[in-house]
């Protein structure tokens, strides 16, 4: 789970193939110039206003508009009404074409978050004065000027100030771990909060320094010799800004880099999952860009990582980010859509959602399916290679395995995607359906 979109203003970059097995995460900064129900288990209630009623039009979407005019879209766009997350620079508060207010009016039932980037600093222009990051370089020079002991940039070895070594070159990575970097943070989210949105979107909270960085084949840093001490570092700085930052008004999000199947990655994700208003995972259920679909292991760790955030009483939010893949974009919008409804606990305000860089509208489609409901099952079931899950509203099927197909009796008629009414079916490796009840429709209203 690694790349991002970051690009300086005025400049868009294209995409960055994903690593297996260490999470950089999403980095997009601010542009220049851009103008009767079957009775539920124990315990179990629907979150976010899910219906109990039969299956609804899918209102879980999790929408990045973090390009140059995206936001204008949850204005005006077909996908209005089917989304929970919609994440939004913080320079489109006032914008002309879209400000907030008009946002949320469209979006009665989303949150709005404010995009910032936690761990890597931008330079100027800033659209607005609202830059995309929670210190930019300017104010890194600033104080590092005065402070030069409580530094807000790294260095290499010789004394050099680091930047990313990769693609995104013009980012800084920031000191995380200096108190005074955290405080001028938290200064930047008190300004957000004031504004009206409903959280943010803290991004670049990596495990490891990742872009090119750290002790395991890139450049050393000198104040972190070791991405361990960079891992704990994150944890510390999340466990200070995440309760500031709810105490603002403003819960924060996570977007969290770790590799769900590395066990010191999984600890430190887990107790930045605590320390946050929210969880969110990039790449969910496949790779960067055309990369292939995760099965197996990969898909099993990340399925796991889900439900322990949601154990802590957190929203996990997923995005099958920089699609459409090698695969049919159709099948793969419906093994994602299908492992989140596996893994969703029913209590937590969790989504997930499907992004197409460069057309925005482009991300919902009806391969989604529809709101299921309530979960009926209290967890995922094991069927064979598979596993399945009951809601009020339907079902939901998922087959991980890279080589061996599935097949699922269903005990009863349920309407398949295609619109046919099946009681068994066959889901081949590495795919997903998510099925109404029979009788029922998904609607075709939001």
């Amino acid at each position: 789970m690694t790349g991002h979109l970051a690009h300086p203003a005025g400049r868009r970059p294209a995409a960055r193939p994903g690593l297996v097995g260490r999470c950089l995460l999403l980095l997009l900064l601010a542009v220049s110039g851009c103008d009767a129900a079957p009775q539920r288990p124990p315990g179990l209630r629907p979150a976010g206003g899910a219906d109990t009623h039969g299956p609804q039009p899918y209102r879980r979407g999790v929408w990045l508009l973090l390009d140059a005019g995206e936001h204008r879209h949850a204005c005006r766009g077909p996908g209005i009404g089917h989304y929970r997350y919609i994440v939004v620079q913080w320079y489109a508060t006032r914008d002309t074409g879209c400000p907030l207010e008009r946002i949320k009016a469209a979006n009665p039932r989303a949150k709005v978050l404010a995009y910032q980037n936690i761990g890597a600093m931008i330079a100027g222009p800033h659209t607005d004065g609202r830059p995309s990051t929670c210190v930019t370089q300017e104010e890194a020079a600033a104080h590092d000027a005065v402070a030069p002991a409580d530094a807000w940039h790294v260095h290499d070895p010789t004394g050099s100030v680091l930047a990313f070594r990769d693609p995104y070159a013009y980012l800084q990575p920031g000191n995380v771990g200096r108190v005074s970097y955290q405080v001028q943070c938290l200064r930047r989210l008190a300004r957000i909060a004031a504004e009206g949105y409903d959280g943010v979107l803290g991004d670049d909270v990596n495990v490891s320094p990742g872009h090119g960085l750290g002790s395991v084949g890139g450049t050393p840093i000198a104040e972190y010799p070791t991405d361990a001490a960079y891992g704990d570092a994150i944890v510390g700085a999340l466990q200070r800004i995440g309760p500031e930052a709810e105490r603002l008004g403003l819960p924060l999000v996570a977007n969290v880099g770790a590799d769900p199947q590395t066990p010191a990655d999984r600890r430190r994700a887990l107790a930045i999952a605590r320390a946050s208003a929210g969880f969110l995972r990039e790449f969910w259920t496949r790779w960067d860009g055309p990369g292939p679909g995760q099965g197996g292991a990969t898909w099993e760790a990340g399925a796991a990582l889900a439900q322990e955030v949601e154990a802590l009483g957190k929203p996990f939010i997923a995005s099958t980010y920089q699609g459409p893949g090698s695969d049919d974009p159709a099948a793969e919008q419906q093994y994602a859509v299908a492992s989140f409804w596996l893994v969703w606990d029913g209590r937590q305000d969790s989504g997930w959602g499907y992004d197409v860089p460069g057309d925005p509208d482009a991300g919902f489609s009806p391969a989604w399916g529809p709101d299921l409901g309530p979960p009926l099952d209290v967890q995922r079931v094991r069927v064979g290679v598979g596993w399945q899950r009951r809601y009020t509203g339907g079902l939901a099927l998922v087959n991980p395995s890279p080589s061996t197909s599935q097949a699922f009796d269903l005990g009863a008629g349920y309407r398949k995607p295609d619109g046919a009414i099946v009681a068994t079916v066959v889901v081949p490796p590495m795919r997903g359906m998510v099925l109404t009840r029979a009788g029922t429709t998904a609607g075709d209203g939001a």
